[in-house]
């Protein structure tokens, strides 16, 4: 019930106020609020930051030739964060909570590593299937990979970003962590990295850009994805990932342009 509210509210938002004059975007930002919206939380939550994320989005500015604004689904789901703001590692582990019960596996292998005790690893199947608790998008990995290609075939979404920032993770991962396939394979199929790769990195703001620059992005948001999870102080970094990889583009958009400017056609 929750999570659906996140579409209808989205669709009310459109005939309403008028916020958004694509209905396309407002229903698919909508099905990604359900996605990305955890099942626990509250009715009263999911429709604040349903419409606080619609709202927000609309908050604009130009700079670099490039106009610069979050995406609705990225603004409600940072609602919900600074209203259920996750326990830090440090403070489950000072305040001596299990873990392991009802935990996320990157909270839980995070608190392993903090511990210094051995972290399981999952099976491809388990982490295929996603048999543990979280939102609706950040489960199934399958699903998501079905997605991507009828995406992909589809033409709506494009392969190189993905690529990119699959290269990214990757390449931080190794210079992080020093290697490790099994880990790294684990890190990746795990929580919603995967799910934002496909879905939340095309967005008003990136589909402005050159290709090389949304592959730039991609790029930042994997590499940053594996140093907030290995570096932060909670154990899963998506949602600052894509905040600040927007940013981190805006900014070398800006430099870029500043130091040679372009003259248009």
């Amino acid at each position: 019930m929750c999570n659906s509210a996140g579409l209808d509210l989205s669709v009310v938002i459109h005939r309403r106020i008028g916020t958004i004059t694509n209905k396309n975007n407002v229903i698919c930002c909508g099905l990604i609020i359900a996605a990305v919206t955890p099942l626990n939380v509250p009715f009263w939550l999911t429709t604040l930051a349903t419409c606080g994320g619609f709202m927000f989005s609309r908050l604009t500015f130009r700079a670099g030739g490039i106009t610069h604004s979050l995406n609705a689904a990225v603004s409600a789901r940072l609602i919900v964060f600074f209203f259920r703001l996750p326990h830090s590692v440090e403070w489950l582990t000072n305040a001596g909570v299990d873990g392991w019960s009802g935990a996320t596996p990157l909270q839980a292998r995070k608190i392993c590593v903090v511990l210094q005790q051995h972290c399981s690893d999952y099976s491809l199947n388990e982490l295929f299937s996603g048999r543990w608790s979280g939102a609706p998008g950040e489960v199934p990995m399958a699903a998501i990979f079905v997605a991507a290609v009828v995406l992909r075939v589809s033409g709506l979404i494009r392969l190189s970003p993905m690529l990119w920032g699959l290269l990214g993770f990757c390449l931080a991962w190794c210079v992080s962590q020093g290697g490790g396939t099994d880990a790294l394979l684990q890190h990746a199929l795990m929580k919603s990295f995967l799910f934002a790769l496909v879905f939340m990195l095309r967005n008003h703001f990136t589909g402005q850009l050159p290709a090389g620059y949304q592959c730039t992005h991609a790029f930042i948001y994997g590499g940053l994805c594996v140093l907030f999870r290995c570096y932060g102080p909670f154990a899963e970094g998506t949602l600052l990932s894509l905040i600040f990889a927007q940013l981190i583009t805006g900014m070398i958009i800006i430099f870029h342009r500043h130091m040679i400017p372009v003259v248009d056609p």
